[in-house]
């Protein structure tokens, strides 16, 4: 199996084992973030770890989206 890659998005001095290895792990982040979000819904209302509200929301998003991102570069 052959992969193509678009030469307008490539990075300057990476190789396509490498482009493909880091948005793997930008997609399995995003992938990451989005369970943490279907779990946080599962916690009933006043119960999380922040306040509710369009704040604690964002904070929560950016929160999970940060852990998610530290999750996959690990390996």
């Amino acid at each position: 199996m052959e992969l193509a890659f678009n030469p307008q998005v490539s990075a300057a001095g990476a190789n396509p084992r490498e482009q493909l290895k880091g948005l793997s792990q930008k997609f399995e982040s995003l992938l990451m973030a989005q369970v943490f979000s279907a779990m946080r819904d599962t916690v009933p209302e006043g119960e999380g770890v922040v306040d509710t509200g369009s704040a604690g929301d964002m904070y929560q998003d950016l929160f999970d989206r940060q852990v998610a991102s530290m999750g996959t570069d690990g390996g």
